[in-house]
């Protein structure tokens, strides 16, 4: 009973999800697959990660600095695609769950274009005010993000 009610508690405690930040977050990740140049820069050199998951990709860019390569540099992680179609370019959160105030986990149908359709998972933290991705599950990345990442590091 106890426990029952400690849960219940826990749960009542929690704000309502902050679902209009969150879109918005996720959107602001997939912005530059909407213009046709390929100019900016990489995936993994935006400021879109948690403090934790920059640091994870920094040890990572150094250790792949004159070696063969883990694979991960060879495509854009959000898109799952080293081209990508513009104008039919989409990523749509098909579910958004909010774990607690800081952290949340969104799913987003990805459209790169051309057939292909893909469904990424999001693992979010709140740092800073900010939504950031702290970790991304997709078919191109074996495992997660990071779990990829470390496996790479230093």
């Amino acid at each position: 009973m106890l426990a029952a009610l400690a849960l219940s508690a826990c749960a009542t405690t929690l704000p309502p999800a902050d679902r209009p930040a969150l879109e918005s977050a996720v959107a602001s990740y997939y912005a530059h697959y909407l213009r046709d140049d390929n100019a900016g820069p990489s995936d993994w050199e935006l400021p879109i990660y948690t403090a934790e998951t920059t640091a994870l990709i920094a040890r990572w860019r150094e250790a792949e600095a004159g070696s063969e390569g883990s694979g991960l540099e060879s495509f854009g992680w959000l898109c799952e695609c080293q081209d990508w179609d513009a104008a039919a370019f989409s990523a749509a959160p098909s579910a958004i769950e909010q774990l607690s105030p800081t952290r949340a986990r969104v799913s987003v149908d990805l459209h790169p274009g051309w057939d292909a359709r893909v469904t990424q998972v999001l693992d979010l933290r709140r740092e800073n005010g900010r939504w950031l991705i702290h970790d991304l599950r997709s078919p191109s990345i074996a495992g997660s993000l990071r779990r990829t990442l470390q496996a790479h590091a230093r």
